[in-house]
């Protein structure tokens, strides 16, 4: 019995867009069906962020640097943690997916796509918690779009973390490199105690312009009659107290962030790429 194969149409792949929207489906439905690793995150945020508010002296402006350094580190650690379960979880189906010729691009913007709420809801859920109980003095729209832009940093960071290291060491290296980025944001050692190496990792840090756009925020909030410890914590750390460089600082973030997000690309088509043939 021979068939007439004259109306055979070969199969086509579906284009990039199409691949896309199948990946970012996909990838909600996975991370929408770990429920309990859902719950743990948002318990994780919301009591790091109680705890965080408990303990800090809000009503001592020697104590304001310190204040914002632990928020930053706090908020980061937690955002970052909660940032490595896309693609670390996921490792062993992106290798199936891509050796069947998926597009990878499609596969990473879908994965970016499903995991963007957390860049608006971890802020929202930190501040929740930490506001009522710190009550700093800052704009609180300052510092939810300030740790809003933190997790956009991190997010991307975790990301590529979770792709490049080990699952079972992954949460480990994520929290030792988020600390050693907020060790180096100009408190200690301060800004201005730095040079060379120093200050080039610093100003490469999103925390150092994390830290001097809350910091700058917050001490400009208090009554003039603080002018003189103003001035001192200014010299003394060496970030910026004119308002008009927070522009810059957003700036700044927003392309770190970009850079941890491309990093995170390359790795993902190169990083163990036998697996992927």
């Amino acid at each position: 019995l021979i068939k007439d194969n004259a109306k055979y149409q070969p199969r086509k792949k579906l284009n990039a867009i199409l691949q896309t929207g199948m990946c970012t489906k996909r990838a909600v439905t996975v991370l929408w069906r770990q429920k309990a690793t859902l719950i743990s995150d948002i318990i994780m945020i919301a009591f790091t962020g109680f705890v965080l508010g408990y303990i800090i002296d809000s009503a001592t402006i020697k104590k304001l640097p310190s204040n914002v350094f632990f928020t930053i580190m706090s908020s980061s650690i937690v955002g970052c943690i909660v940032s490595l379960r896309i693609f670390g979880n996921d490792r062993i189906m992106y290798w199936r997916f891509a050796s069947s010729g998926i597009n990878r691009l499609s596969y990473y913007i879908g994965a970016v796509i499903a995991t963007a709420p957390w860049i608006i809801f971890e802020p929202c859920l930190f501040i929740m918690f930490y506001w009522p109980m710190a009550k700093p003095r800052g704009p609180i729209a300052v510092y939810w779009e300030l740790l809003v832009l933190g997790m956009f940093c991190v997010q991307g960071l975790g990301n590529l973390i979770s792709i490049i290291v080990d699952p079972n060491k992954a949460i480990l290296v994520s929290v030792v490199l988020v600390m050693i980025m907020n060790f180096f944001n100009g408190f200690e050692p301060p800004l201005n105690g730095l040079s060379g190496g120093g200050k080039f990792v610093t100003n490469i840090a999103y925390s150092r312009w994390q830290q001097e756009a809350l910091w700058m925020h917050e001490i400009n909030s208090w009554p003039e009659v603080f002018a003189a410890i103003r001035e001192l914590q200014h010299e003394y750390y060496g970030w910026n107290l004119d308002t008009a460089s927070f522009d810059k600082d957003i700036m700044i973030m927003v392309i770190i962030g970009f850079i941890f997000r491309f990093l995170t690309f390359v790795a993902l088509r190169f990083v163990n790429r036998a697996k992927q043939m």
